[in-house]
């Protein structure tokens, strides 16, 4: 059973998917030397977004992750299939999510 959090996300849900992989992403960025700003740039962001990104208040594109793991120096495959697993279950519980709200919704007329 899931928990419902006051901003109306589940416990277990894309939040918390998003905080860990902003965290890994934030570690990265730091271990490498890597600038939030120089990190936007090179996803054609801004430095305040790779910072909501680092703290999993937006979600990710896998486009973006891809391109900032490259620049963090990450060529290991289980690290990359691991990020982007990361990616694939915060979008399959915003649509399980979506899901259960239209059908609690019909249900209850």
């Amino acid at each position: 059973m899931t928990t419902t959090q006051s901003d109306g996300g589940s416990a277990g849900g894309p939040t918390v998917l998003r905080i860990l992989l902003g965290n890994q992403l934030r570690t990265l960025r730091e271990a490498n030397g890597v600038t939030r700003e120089a990190a936007g740039w090179e996803i054609r962001a801004s430095e305040s977004k790779i910072s909501r990104m680092e703290l999993g208040r937006v979600g990710f594109k896998e486009r973006d992750v891809a391109d900032l793991l490259t620049l963090y120096g990450v060529t290991d495959e289980k690290e990359r299939v691991r990020a982007e697993q990361a990616i694939d279950g915060e979008l399959f519980l915003i649509r399980k999510g979506k899901r259960d709200n239209f059908l609690i919704r019909i249900a209850r007329g």
